[in-house]
């Protein structure tokens, strides 16, 4: 008696406002248990939960197919792959002389007979170049008197080269770019001088060792070069060594054919000065 008096006396009193929340939190309670309340949602939480575990264990499951089948896959590929390999490489057919279960004899073995065994192929020999030395031919190679010979040609070369930067032409209509430009006139210089054309694969052969000039059959040339290309080898520029600079040659040749009123002054000048009508016009 005397604890529970003492205990009471411990106790802090309770608010109106506090001792009615409490009975009506009782009340509630009363009405729910009268209700079923509290079971029915037990048994929902039950059958949550039984879904969540449902739902987690099917993942789970699903994940562990899909595992199990890329590494079945994997492993069919695998297979596949070095059945196809066993299939479309075959072993090499037998190309021994030798019978089966004799005793091998080095001594027969040609050199033939051991590429082959080594899956090896000679490759066939190269064409030697004749008298190949590997260089250029260059501007600082001319001779003197070559050079004169190219100084005399300089005023028709310097109106050629006017007409090729300005003046539409060929076959395409269009003018030629300065890297074109600088290629063609280099070879038209050692043919203007008398050099003739060297190419390291013609050996000690030269195309054309004599001058041209603008009365020069640019017709015949071409095939004069397409000849020696014939006998000698051919050009790996695709007719940069010749043949462009012979055929901007007679595209000129063929504007200076024009009438004067279709000419400039310089034009008709060079025309009556370095070439022949009649030649022209052939």
């Amino acid at each position: 008696m005397c604890c529970g008096l003492s205990y009471r006396r411990a106790m802090p009193s309770l608010s109106a406002y506090e001792l009615a929340r409490l009975k009506r939190i009782s009340e509630n309670r009363k009405i729910i248990a009268n209700l079923g309340l509290n079971s029915a949602n037990k048994a929902n939480r039950r059958r949550v939960d039984e879904e969540k575990k449902q739902k987690k264990e099917a993942r789970a499951a699903a994940a562990q197919r899909k595992k199990i089948a890329q590494a079945t896959a994997a492993t069919s590929a695998s297979t596949s792959s070095s059945t196809t390999t066993s299939t479309s490489a075959p072993s090499p057919l037998r190309r021994s002389s030798r019978k089966r279960g004799t005793p091998p004899s080095h001594a027969a073995l040609t050199d033939t007979d051991f590429a082959e065994s080594h899956n090896y192929r000679p490759s066939p020999r190269k064409k030697s170049r004749r008298n190949y030395s590997g260089k250029h031919q260059k501007y600082e190679d001319l001779t003197p008197t070559q050079l004169k010979v190219l100084d005399v040609a300089k005023p028709w070369m310097d109106a050629l080269t006017v007409f090729l930067l300005r003046t539409p032409h060929g076959s395409a209509g269009t003018v030629i770019t300065k890297v074109n430009l600088k290629r063609t006139l280099l070879k038209l210089s050692f043919l203007v001088s008398g050099a003739g054309i060297r190419y390291p694969i013609w050996g000690d052969e030269v195309f054309h060792p004599f001058p041209i000039n603008l009365d020069t059959d640019t017709l015949t040339l071409l095939e004069d070069a397409k000849e020696m290309e014939d006998e000698y080898g051919r050009d790996a520029g695709n007719g940069w060594l010749t043949n462009h600079p012979i055929t901007k040659l007679a595209c000129y040749q063929v504007h200076l054919s024009k009438d004067d009123k279709e000419l400039t002054e310089d034009e008709i000048k060079i025309k009556k000065k370095y070439t022949s009508l009649s030649e022209v016009s052939k």
